[in-house]
């Protein structure tokens, strides 16, 4: 199935010259707003490569809460390692236990920077830490409560500003069985879990499908092996794969 309707960049240059109704729009899946976000992600320089040829060609990038919220989740994930090194780098009064944990952080962390991948938490990571630190004071406040006021929030407070910004991302914002004027249909719950019983997709991925399918917009650029897979369904419906 794969391989059919899937479009690279260079690709995209020729054929909007066919396909006018490429400029109503590309969804940025959650993966390339991430690889354009994160220096060190392996899919940087396509990320930006991507968004750069889009803005070139006068083609809308666009985003959903969907998308927002898993990229949110993700970039938690890869804030709270770096966050709790700033605190162990700003702080030299951790209790012992604590500042031992978090050298052993910073030493994992170095190690995938050296190897040029994204270190990031599991959630059970973060259960972890969020249970050392609650167990003492700093400031006059619980551990954990001042990690994130102070080292957390401030950086995650601004990522999705900072990625907008970058991608030059629009909103589409809806609400169940709302309109839009980029729909063509209602974008519903049963819409979402048809594509998930049909195809075995994830509940995020068939979202962003159901979108996609329920809109103008003809183009949706991925690394999601997922949806890639699904690129011959998504041609049957006047659908595009841009793949990086």
């Amino acid at each position: 199935m794969s391989g059919v309707g899937l479009i690279s960049v260079n690709q995209l240059k020729e054929l909007v010259k066919a396909q006018p109704n490429f400029k109503n729009g590309c969804l940025l899946d959650t993966n390339i707003l991430i690889s354009a976000s994160v220096p060190i992600d392996p899919l940087n320089d396509s990320a930006e490569a991507l968004v750069e040829t889009l803005r070139k060609l006068n083609i809308p990038a666009y985003s959903n809460v969907n998308i927002r919220a898993e990229f949110l989740e993700i970039q938690r994930r890869i804030l709270i390692p770096e966050c709790l090194i700033e605190l162990y780098e700003r702080r030299n009064d951790l209790e012992p236990f604590i500042a031992q944990k978090i050298k052993a952080v910073q030493t994992s962390y170095r190690k995938s920077l050296e190897s040029k991948k994204v270190y990031k938490f599991t959630d059970d990571r973060i259960k972890e830490f969020r249970n050392l630190l609650s167990q003492v004071q700093i400031n006059a406040k619980d551990g954990w409560s001042y990690f994130c006021e102070e080292c957390l929030a401030p950086q995650l407070g601004v990522v999705w500003d900072d990625v907008v910004e970058l991608c030059g991302l629009n909103f589409i914002k809806i609400r169940n069985g709302e309109s839009h004027p980029l729909l063509t249909a209602k974008v519903s719950w049963d819409g979402v879990t048809e594509i998930m019983g049909k195809y075995g997709t994830g509940s995020a991925d068939a979202m962003i499908l159901n979108l996609l399918l329920s809109s103008k917009i003809e183009l949706v650029a991925t690394g999601d092996s997922d949806i890639q897979y699904l690129s011959s369904m998504l041609s049957e419906n006047g659908k595009f794969v841009l793949s990086v």
